[in-house]
């Protein structure tokens, strides 16, 4: 986002808070909320950060407040604060996946992992754990143990979310890296040449894969 369209559509904003006709309950909040949204989408943090932090005061236990917070915080990588924030969201709402989602991810970052581990394993467990958000979990635990080195955990890891979708991009990528870190170049390979719809915004990154996989299967080290 350009920050020319960013300040015109802060401006649009501004103007639409005058005439709060279909807002929330409360007008304040939904404004800073939604100027906090508008900020983090452009990559200005800092700014994102404060408006959500007004927006708190207006409401100290919105889940949805406190998550966007913790966004600010990784964006910002300011990982230590993101996970004091994390579980404190654990706490006010233990029924809430995606703030297990949000720890683990922080703690993954951290270096964490038996902790990420155990994170990701509780959102499993929880009876509030769609298939998608089953999917999404053992794509980031299976990310975990890749991070940690244990590659036959991580492979078992992601087969569990291709078995949800098997056409998942992500979940194909994560296999296909996992492969490769073991070695496994052609399987590597095969997984990546074998996906039928790919989104744009995969298509340069998977075509680097393929080139670069390509090169190791064809190098004298590996022959």
């Amino acid at each position: 986002m350009s920050r020319l369209r960013l300040i015109f559509i802060l401006f649009i904003l501004n103007i639409s808070f005058l005439f709060p006709s279909g807002f929330s309950k409360d007008p304040n909040l939904y404004f800073h909320i939604t100027k906090g949204k508008i900020y983090a989408k452009a990559g200005y943090y800092e700014q994102a950060l404060t408006e959500y932090k007004k927006a708190l005061l207006l409401a100290p236990t919105d889940i949805e407040v406190q998550s966007k917070i913790v966004e600010c915080y990784i964006g910002l990588k300011q990982f230590v604060k993101a996970k004091e924030k994390a579980y404190k969201i654990v706490s006010l709402q233990p029924d809430y996946v995606d703030s297990y989602l949000l720890l683990g991810y922080v703690l993954g970052k951290l270096d964490e992992y038996d902790e990420a581990i155990k994170t990701y394993n509780k959102v499993l467990s929880m009876q509030s754990c769609t298939p998608q958000v089953a999917k999404r979990t053992y794509n980031n635990l299976a990310t975990i143990y890749l991070l940690r080195g244990s590659h036959d955990e991580a492979l078992s890891t992601i087969k569990d979310a291709l078995t949800i979708d098997p056409t998942d991009i992500v979940s194909n990528i994560t296999l296909s890296q996992i492969y490769e870190k073991k070695g496994q170049y052609a399987e590597a390979l095969q997984v990546l040449t074998s996906l039928k719809e790919i989104p744009e915004d995969f298509t340069e990154k998977i075509q680097n894969d393929i080139i670069r996989l390509r090169s190791l299967i064809n190098s004298p080290d590996i022959q």
